[in-house]
């Protein structure tokens, strides 16, 4: 294959994987719904960096070793699994704090509402925007993506199979486009968010512990995930 062509397999192939369901997506979503927008982007440029690990040890040839080594990559599966399983209980904790907050305040205002003249009307105060840390938002999104197995996954096929006879300039080249490309759409991603979290603000609750349980969902997945034949025999 020429370069051009690698290049035009990369593109198309890191589109489909940044697009598609994962631990990245349910984080970013996450945060965009319960966190102020800046703290989503940090998330964003955090799992973009976390791309760049990816690149680095399979460029220096750690990727083959993780691939044909079923123990090593069970640690790092494993790894991966149990900090899904601590951002869930954390979106969980999150989203049953702010059902508790929700029903306080409904019956508040139900008290309010009795107690006022039928010419004035309680409304629903809007759930205030959390601040999360830009350095513990873009930690998370780092780390998010660097114990991904998804993206362990498709970076050992993109260097062991695709780019493997390029170039070290041009490996380099290709996991810069990668990871600069990925903080871009996280970050579109949150944008779109934050528009629609004023009309989601009631169901905010919900979409948190959701979002909890699809990373609950894709740990245990990919606990159950085997690494036999995960690579041909003969890379």
């Amino acid at each position: 294959m020429t370069e051009i062509e690698v290049f035009l397999i990369i593109i198309t192939s890191h589109l489909i994987a940044v697009m598609s369901p994962g631990p990245d997506m349910a984080i970013i979503i996450r945060h965009s719904l319960a966190y102020a927008k800046p703290c989503a982007i940090w998330t964003a440029l955090g799992i973009g960096t976390g791309i760049l690990v990816h690149v680095f040890y399979s460029i220096i040839g750690l990727g083959l070793v993780i691939a044909t080594n079923p123990t090593i990559f069970a640690f790092f599966k494993f790894l991966g699994v149990g900090y899904l399983l601590y951002l869930a209980y954390l979106g969980l904790r999150s989203g049953r704090m702010a059902l508790r907050q929700d029903r306080a305040t409904k019956r508040l205002n139900q008290g309010l509402h009795a107690r006022l003249t039928q010419t004035a009307r309680v409304t629903r105060p809007k759930r205030a925007h959390q601040i999360l840390p830009a350095v513990q938002s873009y930690r998370i999104g780092l780390l998010t993506n660097a114990l991904n197995v998804k993206a362990t996954i498709f970076f050992l096929s993109v260097y062991l199979l695709v780019a493997h006879n390029s170039p070290l300039s041009l490996q380099i080249g290709y996991g810069i486009y990668m990871a600069v490309a990925t903080g871009i759409f996280f970050i579109l991603v949150a944008e779109l968010l934050a528009k629609l979290r004023p009309f989601l603000q009631l169901y905010l609750a919900w979409l948190e512990i959701g979002t909890a349980v699809l990373l609950a969902l894709l740990a245990m997945g990919l606990a159950a995930f085997s690494t036999q034949d995960l690579l041909p025999n003969n890379v």
